[in-house]
């Protein structure tokens, strides 16, 4: 396996342990502690055993002359380009602290954007989850029991019986069939996703699906307004951001939007009117305008700030608004599997219990 795709998939470091080196490595920097120092002490109250390995290894680094920003570039899985760039300025300009202190508040948006989507959408996960489970429990321990006794019923089941018989069937006497099946789709997905072009028009279907769609945009839309917002305020040009951005941008849509901005800014084209295109049909009217209107009075790092702390509000209230839709849906769901149950259970007793009669 790729050694950059191990590190990502086994050794992520969580957003909060980031966000916990950064700030506490800017706050030794005020107080006049070295770099060397400040990347020691944190890495002895790190609780992830791998950071504390690639901290040591950024220490032995900055002990043997190499600069921060060089020494982070070993551990791409770890720290976004963004990063290496912010401090990459912070250290040609001698105002590192201030760099990594930037760099810490906007890892704390970052987290708090996540903590606020996790905590929205907790409740109708718990809710999922125990149905999942109680189906689980219920199709394994009491099923089996009730098929034995529906199958020595004399005359035809109802559908709805036939239909729970089929399922138990599959689950308690097909189990390595079905395994091998979800396998195999598993391994199939895998492999599809692998694929750009299957992989770009599956992502081109979720973002048409209403409020999903939106929500992903907008999420897209403020990493890419943050990140460049940061990166033109620190001084770097407009087309070294966009390079970087494309190495940060994960979603393939938006990927290739970053790559076609790029490409025309590299020409000489204003980034608005490159946006106005009707290629970019999944980038906010209100952002391509105020891009513009930002680019015509100089302060387009300004407004690329404020855009990420506009649409960060837009997506606390879609991610509510979602949850509030979610959670009667799976009420609903688990209402409808209960009922088919009881149907299922209850309708061939009903009709023995008549036939006895």
């Amino acid at each position: 396996m790729n050694k950059n795709l191990y590190d990502s998939i086994f050794n992520k470091v969580s957003l909060q342990e980031q966000l916990f080196f950064t700030k506490h490595v800017a706050i030794m920097l005020k107080s006049g502690i070295l770099l060397r120092e400040a990347v020691e002490i944190v890495s002895g109250h790190t609780k992830s055993a791998h950071f504390k390995i690639v901290l040591k290894k950024i220490g032995d680094d900055l002990e043997n002359g190499k600069p921060l920003s060089k020494s982070l570039q070993k551990f791409p899985h770890i720290f976004k380009p963004i990063f290496f760039h912010i401090i990459e300025i912070g250290e040609e300009s001698g105002t590192l602290e201030q760099s990594m202190e930037y760099m810490s508040l906007q890892l704390e948006k970052e987290y708090s954007l996540r903590k606020s989507i996790f905590n929205a959408m907790m409740y109708p996960l718990v809710i999922l989850g125990s149905a999942v489970g109680m189906g689980g429990y219920i199709s394994v321990f009491i099923l089996p029991k009730l098929t034995d006794f529906f199958r020595n019923v004399s005359g035809k089941l109802p559908l709805s019986t036939r239909i729970l018989l089929f399922v138990t069937d599959i689950f308690t006497n097909h189990q390595v069939t079905l395994l091998f099946a979800i396998t195999f789709i598993v391994l199939v997905g895998g492999y599809l996703s692998s694929i750009s072009i299957i992989r770009e028009k599956f992502q081109l279907l979720v973002l048409n699906i209403p409020q999903i769609g939106t929500l992903i945009c907008n999420l897209e839309v403020i990493l890419f307004c943050r990140n460049m917002g940061i990166m033109m305020k620190s001084g770097i040009s407009i087309n070294s951001a966009l390079e970087a951005q494309y190495n940060a941008t994960a979603h393939p849509v938006y990927k290739k939007y970053v790559k076609q901005m790029y490409e025309s800014v590299m020409k000489g084209k204003p980034l608005g009117e490159e946006l106005s295109k009707k290629e970019y049909k999944h980038i906010p009217f209100i952002m391509t305008k105020m891009i513009s209107v930002g680019e015509s009075t100089g302060k387009i790092e300004e407004v690329l700030i404020y855009l990420a702390d506009y649409f960060e509000k837009e997506v606390d209230d879609q991610v509510k608004n979602l949850s509030a839709i979610i959670e009667p849906v799976i009420l609903l769901s688990i209402g409808i599997m209960v009922g088919f149950l009881g149907i299922a259970i209850i309708s061939p007793i009903y009709e023995l219990t008549g036939a006895i009669q």
